[in-house]
């Protein structure tokens, strides 16, 4: 797992839901977002090098719409002992613009957000 990043990570301020989009089952959530990536937290490891379909899934709530469709790599993965889960590093591979404005929008808020605590 690399420490020198192209883009800033930031803590989400809610964990949004990851669907796969060809079993439609959510298979984890958020732990941080970037512009180009994020690290996703579930209870199945991903395979490293594998290229997934998800969705990203916000609440009805969420001024950014609904959610938005991508691609990612798995990057890395680790198992986390004390919280029982994993950690998987995933770099966004295909996304489109107007999802590309809504993790912008994501990113940017919690990363205001983490900057004002």
């Amino acid at each position: 797992m690399s420490k020198n990043r192209e883009n800033v990570r930031c803590r989400t301020s809610d964990y949004y839901t990851i669907t796969d989009r060809k079993s439609n089952q959510i298979i984890g959530r958020t732990a941080n977002i970037s512009m180009g990536g994020m690290m996703i937290i579930t209870d199945s490891q991903l395979e490293t090098g594998a290229v997934y379909a998800f969705r990203l899934n916000l609440p009805e709530s969420a001024e950014c719409g609904p959610g938005f469709p991508f691609d990612g790599e798995c990057r890395w993965n680790q198992y986390n002992d004390l919280a029982g889960w994993w950690e998987n590093g995933i770099q966004i591979k295909k996304i489109s613009d107007e999802a590309r404005d809504t993790l912008y929008k994501l990113a940017t808020r919690d990363l205001i957000e983490e900057s004002e605590k």
